[in-house]
């Protein structure tokens, strides 16, 4: 199975983020992307920060809840400064390297990814 993609929707009026669920799953599941995502939507659980889930022509859009969207305006507010903070991997030791272009011969798609 393909990994699935959710972006932020392209257009507004698509809803907040989209997913290509039908045409990435179409050939395996041998089946129309609309009547996939359909499926897709069926099944998908409830959750708090949606507001619609809508299938247009084989990809599945998201509306976030506004009630939801709402609520994180309380959330930020009430973590301050703390906001945005992880202690994840807290005491833990990363190595940062930097790469850069080589200056003396054009910059190729492999120096690029490297870096």
């Amino acid at each position: 199975m393909p990994d699935l993609k959710v972006t932020p929707a392209s257009k507004p009026e698509h809803g907040d983020y989209a997913a290509p669920v039908g045409m990435q799953l179409a050939r395996e599941a041998r089946m129309k992307p609309p009547q996939i995502a359909e499926i897709v939507i069926q099944h998908f659980p409830q959750a708090d920060y949606l507001g619609a889930i809508e299938n247009v022509g084989g990809f599945v859009n998201f509306r976030l809840s506004d009630r939801w969207l709402q609520g994180q305006v309380d959330h930020i507010l009430a973590e301050g400064e703390r906001f945005g903070q992880l202690d994840d991997y807290a005491g833990r030791r990363a190595q940062v390297e930097c790469v850069s272009a080589n200056p003396t011969g054009p910059i190729t798609v492999g120096r690029i990814r490297g870096g």
